[in-house]
């Protein structure tokens, strides 16, 4: 495991890594992602939160807009934010990683709910990664507060329609 970690550390000062943020946010989520769902493990939490904030340093910087031409990526994007700011408690990254992705969720799919790209599998990629923010967000200490509890009910809402009509 701790060879695991070193890795992400390691990659995450290479060139190439700063310059594929949707690996980056691939990246950053999985390994919150193994740290919770393994939580046996003993890893040192100062160690891993400079790593976190690396990765996220890279990808605020980094955000996959391209006007008119914005996909699915953006979301992968605010999904790394959101799950980091949860991770290590970060109410501030939350807020505007939460505001965001509700905010460029309609780039990416129309008004049925349907993706854009129209990619049935990358429908499933995304409603996944909708999931790993469910789950995050009502685990986290941020889940009541009065300014963000809409946000959070908006991608409930969300799987909830999506699971009813499955």
């Amino acid at each position: 495991y701790k060879k695991f970690i070193k890795l992400y550390y390691q990659d995450s000062k290479k060139s190439y890594f700063k310059n594929d943020i949707y690996s980056t946010s691939e990246r950053l989520s999985n390994l919150i992602l193994f740290i919770c769902y393994n939580k046996f493990l003993n890893y040192n939490f100062d160690e891993l939160k400079i790593i976190i904030l690396t990765h996220v340093k890279i990808i605020i910087r980094n955000i996959e807009y391209k006007k008119n031409l914005t996909n699915n990526h953006i979301l992968n994007n605010f999904r790394a934010l959101i799950l980091s700011s949860v991770f290590i408690n970060d109410k501030k990254l939350f807020k505007s990683s939460i505001k965001n992705f509700i905010k460029f969720y309609k780039y990416v799919f129309n008004n049925n709910g349907q993706i854009k790209e129209g990619s049935s599998h990358y429908h499933l990629l995304i409603h996944s990664w909708i999931e790993d923010i469910n789950h995050f967000c009502k685990n986290s200490s941020f889940e009541y507060e009065k300014d963000l509890s809409h946000s959070i009910k908006k991608i409930s809402n969300y799987l909830n329609n999506v699971r009813s009509n499955s």
